[in-house]
């Protein structure tokens, strides 16, 4: 496999997390929550929307990395196109790729 289909792959699995934590968040919503009144439930509804919030959050950001993979496999592809090596060979399991120490 080469480098701009592992960049494709990893952005639809990416995208699959993504939603998920959709389907997660949803379900928290349609959830009523207690039966109950009080300061306890006034908690727990408290807690879930903090949750759904960040929920959403988490969701916004896998979202923005899956299209920022994708972008990377369109670059690399187009270099490759233009002649290249592919943004200077640095693949998934290269050196060149992934986070600063």
């Amino acid at each position: 496999m080469d480098d701009v289909e592992a960049y494709e792959r990893l952005a639809a699995r990416v995208r699959a997390a993504a939603e998920l934590v959709g389907v997660r968040r949803a379900g928290l919503l349609v959830d009523g929550g207690p039966g109950w009144v009080g300061p306890a439930a006034e908690r727990y509804r408290a807690s879930v929307e903090e949750r759904v919030a960040r929920l959403a959050g988490l969701e916004d950001e896998l979202e923005w990395l899956a299209d920022a993979v994708t972008e990377l496999a369109a670059a690399v592809r187009a270099e490759r196109l233009a002649g290249g090596t592919g943004l200077g060979g640095a693949g998934l399991g290269g050196a060149g790729l992934g986070r600063a120490s």
